[in-house]
């Protein structure tokens, strides 16, 4: 149908009709007889339909009807385009040519036909039964005491109720110009609605409507430069091992079409686990989830689906890929960045980049899944079954060790089975790396590493027993180079007297897991821990509130954390070695004093007084 102005052709109209109409104030609709004017279609008028027509259906248990309304309509025309009349005689034959022609404008309708009540039922099947809203219904009676004309139009959905005594040929041309042009702008509103949904759906690939959810945005049209919400979150960071390497082989264009394969295959995955990709970084994949759980089973179903990715390369002759993830768990700032013509979604916090440093170190240790200690204080114990305490790393970018964990749900059934029965052996051995007894733990991964060959990990740790036995000098113990950084700290500051016997706890803790005093060490640490939090939380939260300090929230978010991650760790005391749970202990005591009490006490303490 043609987009012009609304035009009428009125030109001689009636001419000739006068004995058929009179006066154009008269009805239309007299009584006569029925077979009088008899069409020669019972269904619609002959020849083809015209290009851009409008189409009416008339429906009426009278022929002369059809012939009269027809006829008095002759010659019109809406927005230059004619109108084309369909013919029905009964409900029935109304709902097959319905059925047959949905692009129907205008439905003329009688309300007494084969019964008294067809022409409202027949608008409660176009309406409820067959969801069509956009054809205009008006419906004519010749007996509107039957069916009152207030009931009917509240009671069905119509767009007019008119008396065929009433109904003259100037009342008939204004409610059917009214109807087509009522018509004309709900398709309107749907095709630019559906244009509005093909824009939006393809707006959403570029910021995920996920990211709208959290910034608790309707829409796209809410964001503004600046939005931020802080929120806990686990984040994954996946990675092609040597796709540089790789992609220097293919021509750009199968670069692209291998990334997008394989990108193709993880992206559902990723969302089967409640997250989104917050960006791809190349070949790298930044997704985002709710709690770690999730995050890590995304991670192994990310291994399992490159196992079927690489069969097809494999059936392609092409070559298949490893890839490695790396999760961490903590506070991000999720909000947007850039300029006013330009802005982008991100997350921003020390989170994100240990995250991305957790995944860098998966190849170092060949292994596909590392997860940090946040996220595996957080694992469920089902998650926790198939991983194992890996290392205490001093993560490049930070200052403090980081504890990082294997997830080996995902490796062949045997090498998986050997690496849960030897969990606890090798992470002995590990301390007794980091206790400086390279011997002892060398001969305890070379029996582990001839009970299970298939874990490459374990090589990677017979090499650094041989690199500190031929180098004595050589410290391994990352945990007292931390101590000692932070006591070189803290000469340059004053300090209270509960920070400096806090700092002497630990260092008496790291001094008996060197002698191998683990339980001793670990239960009068934790017990010190305990009342550190009981005697002072409490206090500094009061105060804080008190002078209304603008970063109460994060530093009572540490305190909530702090005690939580203690109760975490005592719940699990039963399920890991004692001395994996000194180790994660020394290591939180360590990182409250390089990220709470360097940082925030000191900035809290230097708020209070310039506040005083």
């Amino acid at each position: 149908m043609s987009s012009q102005d609304d035009s009428i052709d009125m030109d001689d109209l009636f001419d000739g009709d006068d004995e058929l109409f009179g006066d154009e104030d008269d009805p239309l609709f007299a009584d006569g007889d029925a077979n009088s004017l008899k069409l020669d279609d019972d269904t619609q008028q002959d020849g083809e339909v015209p290009p851009d027509a409008w189409k009416i259906l008339i429906v009426d248990d009278e022929p002369e009807i059809h012939k009269v309304t027809t006829l008095a309509l002759d010659g019109v025309t809406f927005q230059g385009d004619p109108i084309y009349y369909l013919h029905a005689y009964s409900a029935k034959q109304a709902k097959e040519v319905l059925n047959k022609n949905e692009d129907i404008a205008m439905i003329l309708l009688d309300v007494v036909m084969e019964e008294d009540d067809s022409g409202l039922k027949f608008v409660q099947y176009v309406r409820q039964e067959i969801k069509n809203s956009f054809v205009r219904i008006v419906l004519r009676t010749g007996q509107p005491g039957q069916s009152p004309e207030e009931s009917v139009i509240v009671d069905y959905d119509i767009n007019d109720y008119k008396s065929k005594v009433e109904l003259t040929d100037t009342k008939l041309f204004s409610s059917v110009i009214t109807a087509l042009r009522s018509y004309r702008d709900l398709r309107i509103i749907e095709e630019n609605t559906k244009q509005l949904k093909i824009f939006s759906d393809a707006a959403y690939q570029f910021v995920p409507v996920e990211f709208l959810q959290r910034l608790k945005k309707d829409s796209l049209i809410d964001i503004r430069l600046g939005d931020f919400i802080q929120m806990p979150m686990s984040i994954l960071f996946c990675d092609i091992r040597s796709f540089t390497t790789l992609s220097e082989t293919m021509t750009p264009r199968e670069n692209f079409n291998f990334l997008n394969s394989y990108l193709h295959k993880m992206e559902p995955v990723i969302q089967q686990h409640n997250g989104f990709i917050d960006k791809y970084l190349g070949d790298g994949i930044m997704a985002l989830f709710d709690n770690a759980d999730h995050a890590t089973k995304a991670s192994l179903a990310m291994i399992k689906e490159l196992e079927v990715f690489n069969k097809e390369q494999k059936e392609k002759g092409l070559i298949p890929i490893d890839i490695g993830c790396g999760v961490n768990s903590g506070v991000v700032a999720l909000g947007t960045v850039g300029g006013y013509k330009r802005m982008d979604g991100t997350v921003i916090s020390n989170a994100v980049n240990l995250a991305a440093r957790v995944e860098s170190l998966t190849k170092a240790y060949g292994v596909n899944i590392l997860i940090s200690e946040s996220t595996y204080l957080q694992l469920t114990d089902e998650q926790r079954k198939y991983s194992r305490f890996l290392d205490m790393v001093s993560v490049k970018g930070k200052n403090q060790l980081t504890n990082i964990f294997e997830v080996f749900s995902a490796d062949e059934e045997s090498i998986r089975d050997k690496k849960y029965q030897s969990r606890n052996v090798v992470s002995g051995a590990l301390m007794a790396i980091h206790s400086g007894d390279f011997l002892e733990a060398k001969q305890t991964l070379l029996q582990c590493l001839k009970e299970n060959p298939g874990d490459l990990t374990l090589q990677i740790f017979l090499d650094r027993c041989d690199l500190f036995l031929r180098c004595p000098d050589t410290n391994s113990d990352l945990l007292g180079k931390s101590l000692d950084e932070l006591k070189t700290s803290f000469s340059k500051k004053p300090i209270n007297e509960r920070t400096e016997q806090f700092f002497n706890k630990i260092s008496d803790t790291r001094l008996k897991w060197l002698d191998g005093e683990f339980v001793a060490g670990s239960n009068s640490l934790l017990q010190y821990m305990k009342e550190h939090a009981e005697a002072i939380f409490g206090d500094e939260e009061v105060k804080m509130v008190n002078i209304n300090y603008p970063h109460y929230s994060t530093h009572k978010y540490d305190h909530d954390f702090f005690k939580k991650r203690l109760l975490l760790l005592e719940e699990m005391r039963d399920s890991i070695t004692e001395t994996v749970f000194t180790v994660l202990l020394l290591s939180q005591a360590v990182d409250w004093f390089f990220n709470h009490i360097a940082i925030r006490d000191m900035q809290m303490e230097t708020h209070f007084q310039t506040s005083s």
